[in-house]
């Protein structure tokens, strides 16, 4: 059975071993339930492109989907690639890192506290600009050469958490204190704010593999596609200066 053909199956199957640890109800917050939400979405949609006449798919995948140290939310996007892949259709994949765009999840504490907080460490990785991954997808879509190409891609610095703060806090001109936390106390943070536990436990792990430096490599792969340089963290703070004020 194809990865395709399994994802077809109907959910309320139940011997599917993805789902066998978890309620239906409560499945698409798991782990488990998440992975097979993942597959069955990618195989809905080669359906849809196949109805629709499209001849091209361009997915978006997640850094580290296919090296030997994935994360379980790597593992999800790599088999809903497989589907895609399996799918008889011309396909490109995009693997981003860490979106930029992630550090308006700290508007809430900058605002009413002057503080990020992060289990982080003093790890590095090279955030991305949304932009740029748009501008990649672009290409691959519009100009020949990409189908059946996988290309990583990160911003152009590797960048820790503090690092980022002093950015915005130059940019906002206004003092943020960055303040390291254990995976315990950003689990309870995480739960407190309403991410179920299972997505929790599964971003969990990425803390530990930045934490060890194991996430600061920065690829060319924007600039080899698109033919200009990949924004910086400053540039696309000052871009987005508004949604911090």
């Amino acid at each position: 059975m194809t990865v395709a053909e399994w994802a077809e199956r109907p959910a309320e199957d139940a011997e599917n071993p993805l789902l066998a640890e978890a309620d239906e109800a409560e499945w698409p917050t798991t782990p488990a339930g998440q992975h097979y939400a993942a597959v069955r979405e990618a195989a809905n949609l080669v359906q849809a492109a196949k109805t629709a006449g499209v001849k091209h798919i361009v997915k978006l995948g997640a850094l580290g989907a296919a090296n030997g140290e994935r994360t379980i939310i790597a593992d999800w996007h790599l088999e809903s690639e497989r589907t895609i892949q399996q799918s008889g259709l011309a396909w490109t994949v995009i693997r981003p890192g860490a979106f930029m765009s992630n550090a308006l999840f700290w508007r809430e504490t900058i605002r009413h506290q002057g503080k990020v907080f992060s289990n982080y460490g003093h790890g590095k990785l090279p955030p991305i600009d949304p932009r740029d991954i748009a501008a990649v997808a672009v290409r691959a879509l519009t100009t020949d050469g990409h189908a059946g190409k996988t290309y990583p891609l990160t911003g152009p610095v590797a960048l820790s958490v503090g690092e980022q703060v002093e950015i915005l806090a130059s940019v906002l001109g206004k003092r943020i204190d960055y303040v390291p936390i254990s995976d315990e106390a950003s689990r309870e943070g995480h739960l407190k704010a309403g991410l179920p536990a299972g997505i929790v436990d599964a971003l969990l792990p990425f803390a530990a593999y930045v934490r060890s430096g194991k996430a600061a490599q920065t690829l060319p792969t924007v600039e080899q596609v698109t033919g200009r340089a990949a924004y910086t963290f400053a540039q696309w703070a000052r871009d987005h200066a508004s949604a911090f004020a």
